[in-house]
């Protein structure tokens, strides 16, 4: 899915500010990691960002922090699992009285016989990556590469979603493209039904939880709500509608702890329909290996918009009649060169919600494709010599390096299946002919509230179950 990195509009939760936090003790006994921070005065809140390569999905985590009977905020990651040397990175992000929002620069503490007290006393900007979270678990360790072997299936056929294969993404994150959407765990977002898996957009104020008031003066503390929050970046864990509205949005997105390196990934599904929806079927990888977005990559096996008129300037219409798949590659994220690898199906006529079909991604050590029913979205394969970096035309440093040719895409990749609605960073271009008027400007500061305001326009193209993606069944498969 395509992400942009844009400037945070602080004033979504107020200031961050900048101020000194104790130091935090770090510890890994019998498997399990542990953060110890003192309090400080005026301490309400306190979340510690990591990332350790022994999680399974080594992607940055986000945990609010408890605090003990000696006063000292803590957390525990269970079953870390750190070998001798494995390091982790951390922050601190703290909620105060009297300092506001504080956030701590970014530390490396590394696995030695022995406990170190890592050092934390400088201010510094957040983490370039957002951070995540998911509850730490054991993966079964797969066997010996087996060729055409299936290494991930599901046809949801059961009562509820297996989550030993799958993580739930709780948090109003909005993938730095500043998506009107609040992502949550409960049913009417996130259910099956009839052998199939449903990721349905609703309205909040939809929600006996929610009123209109609550959107322009409530706050929607996303762990006390749903449980858990996944993503802490955006200020995806707690906002303040005083400050700018409440998502209007609830949605579903899911990511799978299963990952692959080469081979097939098929998903058989039907995309909604509706204004402003924004479907994706994509693909992130386990460890930022390379660093952050998007030197590490991302695969874009399916997105398309969910208006029934989308034309550009020339006339042609990329609204559900059309789908695209992308690779996302740079050395940061404004040398993206994701225009080299993009491609896009247009149905000769109606769309491509009106069916179920078969997405599906066949990746090699020198190639990737895309296809929908068998016909090829997007080919991508690499010059004689350089990879990636000689596709691009690129100079300086060579951010891959230490890889081979296909690199950043010879690392694991999980997948991810999600519905957002709107957003600025021009997925749903100003200029775009849409039959109505577009509700928002992609660069005003009230563009989830102008969405909103305009409901009426957009709410009469969104019917039942057709607003949901319908996943029939996944499939992952080494080649």
């Amino acid at each position: 899915m395509l992400t942009v990195v844009v400037l945070v509009l602080l004033s979504l939760v107020g200031p961050l500010m900048t101020a000194s936090l104790p130091n935090v003790t770090v510890d890994h006994q019998d498997g399990n990691l542990q953060f110890k921070m003192p309090n400080a005065p005026g301490l309400t809140e306190v979340f510690f960002n990591y990332m350790l390569s022994s999680l399974s999905n080594m992607v940055p985590q986000t945990a609010q922090a408890t605090q003990g009977s000696d006063g000292t905020w803590q957390h525990k990651v269970e079953n870390a699992n750190m070998n001798v040397g494995e390091q982790v990175q951390f922050s601190v992000f703290a909620m105060s009285g009297s300092m506001g929002r504080v956030q701590s620069p970014v530390t490396s503490w590394t696995n030695a016989p022995s406990p170190t007290t890592a050092p934390n006393t400088a201010p510094n900007t957040a983490p370039t990556t957002a951070p995540t979270t998911s509850t730490p678990r054991t993966m079964t360790t797969l066997g010996p590469r087996v060729p055409s072997a299936v290494v991930f299936r599901d046809d949801f056929n059961g009562v509820a979603l297996d989550r030993n294969d799958w993580r739930m993404e709780v948090s109003m994150y909005g993938g730095m493209n500043w998506e009107f959407q609040v992502y949550t765990n409960q049913d009417s977002n996130v259910y099956l039904k009839g052998g199939n898996l449903f990721l349905k957009p609703t309205l909040t104020v939809d929600d006996p939880k929610f009123d209109e008031n609550f959107l322009t003066q409530g706050t929607m503390d996303v762990a006390a709500i749903w449980g858990v929050c996944t993503n802490s970046g955006n200020y995806g864990c707690s906002r303040e509608g005083r400050y700018g509205l409440l998502p209007p949005i609830m949605s579903g997105k899911v990511t799978t702890f299963p990952a692959i390196k080469y081979g097939t990934v098929e998903v058989r599904a039907r995309i909604p329909k509706g204004d402003w929806i924004w479907p994706a079927i994509w693909m992130l990888p386990k460890s930022n290996k390379y660093g952050g977005w998007p030197r590490s990559g991302e695969i874009d096996i399916m997105e398309t918009r969910g208006n029934a008129v989308a034309r550009s300037a020339d006339g042609v219409n990329h609204g559900i009649n059309e789908i695209s798949s992308t690779l996302h590659w740079g050395a940061s994220s404004t040398t993206n060169h994701y225009d080299l690898t993009h491609a896009e199906k247009a149905m000769p006529s109606g769309d491509w919600h009106s069916a179920f079909h078969t997405w599906k991604l066949t990746w090699t050590a020198d190639s990737i494709v895309t296809t929908v029913d068998g016909e090829e979205i997007l080919r991508v394969t690499l010059p004689p010599s350089g990879g990636f970096y000689a596709k691009g035309n690129m100079t300086g440093q060579n951010p891959w390096a230490s890889g081979t040719d296909m690199a950043p895409f010879d690392e694991e990749f999980f997948l991810i299946l999600n519905v957002a609605v709107g957003g600025t960073v021009g997925f749903f271009p100003d200029d775009f002919d849409y039959g109505v008027e577009k509700p928002w400007k992609n660069d005003s500061p009230s563009a989830a509230a102008d969405y909103w305001a305009r409901r009426s326009d957009w709410e009469k193209t969104w019917s039942g179950d057709n607003t949901a993606m319908e996943i029939d069944y996944i499939e992952m498969r080494h080649l």
